[in-house]
């Protein structure tokens, strides 16, 4: 399970790994996935998700065309 909290640090969103009883095995800070995060967190629109140590979110670039990026979470 991954949870992003709201505590930030050098920019980076603070992530919390458990197992399914709940239980922590890391915290760490992650670089948000998008410059829009705000936007999207507001309207309700979901530019991420995580699987296996990994964030797939996208982004849209300067031709304002949407990419897929993928970062190992660490």
């Amino acid at each position: 399970i991954y949870v992003s909290t709201f505590r930030r640090k050098n920019n980076k969103v603070e992530t919390i790994v458990m197992d399914l009883k709940g239980n922590i095995l890391k915290t760490t800070y992650v670089e948000p996935s998008a410059k829009e995060w705000i936007m999207a967190l507001l309207l309700g629109i979901k530019l991420e998700t995580i699987h296996n140590d990994k964030i797939y979110y996208i982004q849209e670039n300067e031709n304002e065309e949407w990419e897929l990026y993928v970062k190992e979470i660490k």
